[in-house]
């Protein structure tokens, strides 16, 4: 079967490899290239498949490149990203600029993660917590790094560029890319700052010259595990919008190394739960003693009763990634939903009937707040009830919702 980029690798195989993995990394920094990070990762899937040192690119083709053959087998897959390009995440030593990507709701994610792993009773394993202390340090610091040469600051939005890919003057350019380059002093620099190692960077490496072409999709393709390209002494972040999604899987991987999925799975549940409680605070009257189950649900689905009017409810039930059947090869990224329909329904029944047993006036809204740990997934619910209304929405957008509506920008 022929490689998706097959084209792309024909075309580039006369260019300097390694300038062009830095150019697609050194674009996504750019504002205006927000919504064409699809385009750019492809372009580094390619560039990072060969090993040549022939002459640079130039602008007139590399513009050509991006903006004909690219578009023409990508642009389809484009959309304008969800947030803004540059988030915070407090982790230890400091508070680490990121990539937000155009994934679902990284940021979150990795912020959820690091409570469930860190600051929870339920992991004690000291190599585990070493090793996820090391593999987010160094990425984070890398993260940080690139967005502190290019000046990107919390909050940059992405600025509507049109279908085009901008390439910058050479100036800009030339900037650009540096701040995706690394020696292996500049990164062994970085990382000591954190007490880390260079060999924790060793999962989030790919070899420039090996193929990372073939099994390239834009949903999953090994940069996005390995964003970091290395070609000989020197590290070119490939693509900086992947950094968070390689760490995502990174943790996960860890987890399922030492055995820790159950503990690991039910650590972040709580975290999220924690953040949908807050998030109702803002949205709710208070929160209410919900009547008790007779039902059992699976450990990765809590609940939470609202209080939206004197005749309201709202029963949220947060519902998580469980770990099984988590592909540590990151070739498929899918958390299949359908076992969770079953018990959720029928719990949700239960607590219609416990409700209008006490008062058959009140009107009950059932909120299913679900969030991934970096997987795809989805899931469809028949119509269970005649009365009241089902709506669904991640844990993330809850959050981003919540604290508009309390009109806190400073903790979007």
């Amino acid at each position: 079967m022929s490689s998706p980029l097959s084209e792309v690798l024909t075309a580039i195989s006369h260019f300097d490899s390694a300038d062009l993995v830095a150019t697609a990394g050194g674009l996504q920094l750019l504002p205006e290239n927000a919504e064409h990070v699809v385009r750019l990762e492809a372009l580094a899937h390619a560039a990072a498949s060969l090993k040549t040192f022939n002459n640079q690119i130039s602008s007139p083709r590399l513009r050509n490149l991006l903006n004909d053959l690219l578009y023409r087998l990508f642009g389809r897959a484009e959309d304008p990203p969800p947030d803004c390009i540059i988030e915070e995440i407090p982790f230890f030593g400091g508070s680490y600029r990121v990539f937000p990507g155009a994934g679902e709701s990284f940021p979150f994610i990795l912020r959820n993660m690091i409570a469930a792993i860190f600051f929870s009773s339920h992991i004690t394993n000291k190599q585990f917590l070493q090793d996820s202390h090391d593999s987010a340090a160094a990425i984070l610091s890398i993260s940080n790094e690139v967005a502190v040469r290019a000046g990107l600051r919390r909050g940059t939005e992405p600025s509507a560029g049109g279908k085009d890919v901008r390439v910058p003057s050479s100036e800009v350019f030339q900037a650009l890319k540096r701040s995706v380059t690394f020696t292996e002093t500049e990164l062994q620099e970085v990382l000591s700052r954190q007490q880390v190692d260079i060999s924790a960077l060793a999962p989030f490496l790919a070899e420039a010259g090996e193929d990372h072409a073939s099994s390239y999709s834009v949903e999953v393709g090994p940069l996005h595990r390995c964003p970091i390209v290395r070609l000989g002494t020197t590290y070119i972040v490939a693509s900086p919008s992947a950094l968070l999604d390689a760490l995502a899987h990174r943790l996960n991987c860890l987890t399922i190394q030492n055995n820790l999925q159950a503990q690991y799975a039910l650590a972040y549940n709580h975290s999220v739960e924690a953040s949908v409680s807050e998030s109702l605070g803002y949205l709710v009257n208070g929160i209410v003693l919900a009547p008790p189950a007779k039902l059992t649900l699976p450990s990765t689905i809590t609940e939470i009763l609202a209080e939206i009017d004197k005749d309201k409810r709202a029963y949220v039930a947060i519902v998580t990634d469980p770990m099984e059947d988590y592909d540590v090869s990151g070739k498929t990224r899918y958390w299949n939903m359908d076992a969770l329909i079953t018990p959720l329904m029928d719990r949700m029944k239960e607590f219609e009937q416990q409700i209008h047993a006490e008062d058959s006036n009140t009107r009950i809204l059932f909120l299913l707040v679900h969030q991934a740990i970096g997987r795809a997934y989805g899931v469809a619910f028949p119509q269970f009830s005649d009365t009241s209304m089902l709506h669904m929405v991640s844990a993330a957008d809850l959050r981003t919702i919540s604290v508009l509506e309390a009109g806190d920008p400073l903790a979007v």
